[in-house]
């Protein structure tokens, strides 16, 4: 959603700007310049993203849209039943994705890096390899432009959504065997008439009769 891709851009950016002030430090030698407290103030706030998108149960997901090369959080490695230092790739991606979403998911983001579109949400399933489940994602994505180099990269967002794609199965079924029940009832309620109504019109026949 539009708050999931809002931190996404907050937490690439600080961590752009924390890449850029501690890359000045070592290349120049000259930590005096920067205040330990700016750094400190730095770190921590992106130590408070980080903590958000745990607490909120939010996998991201950076891309490279020249070199297709990924960065991930871990949040996403636990969702997607990844090893903590287990490098993320495309071909990891589509090995996750359920076999049914692999062509929908592929022609989403080819159509993403030709530019033809710059926004998408979709929901897919994946099968986590540490256990077999199927699980559903919620899947927001936005082509977007690197901070410092001004390429294009994709920031993606997800979200498991397993429990809210049962409830709605479960509403469903519910459903379904309302809509059963209701016409198993008109089709007694309608048998019944017919099967008194046919004695009873041979009865008033036998009436007119005397």
């Amino acid at each position: 959603g539009l708050g999931s891709m809002v931190m996404l851009k907050l937490v690439v950016s600080i961590s752009y700007v924390v890449a850029i002030f501690v890359n000045f430090i070592l290349a120049a030698g000259l930590p005096l310049l920067v205040s330990r407290r700016i750094q400190r103030d730095l770190f921590a706030s992106e130590a408070s993203l980080r903590k958000a998108e745990e607490v909120g149960g939010l996998g991201t997901l950076v891309a490279d849209l020249r070199t297709m090369e990924l960065t991930t959080n871990s949040v996403l490695l636990r969702m997607l039943g990844q090893g903590p230092d287990q490098r993320f790739t495309v071909q990891t991606w589509q090995s996750v994705l359920h076999p049914d979403e692999r062509m929908r998911a592929s022609a989403v983001l080819d159509a993403m890096r030709q530019g033809h579109t710059p926004t998408a949400h979709n929901e897919y399933r994946i099968v986590r390899p540490d256990n077999g489940e199927v699980r559903w994602l919620s899947v927001s994505s936005e082509v977007s432009a690197d901070p410092l180099t001004a390429e294009p990269v994709l920031l993606s967002s997800m979200r498991d959504i397993t429990d809210l794609k049962q409830a709605e199965l479960a509403a469903v079924q519910a459903r379904e065997l309302a809509d059963q029940a209701s016409n198993a009832k008109s089709s007694f309620l309608a048998t019944m008439s017919h099967e008194i109504r046919t004695p009873m019109n041979a009865i008033l026949g036998l009436l007119n009769l005397l």
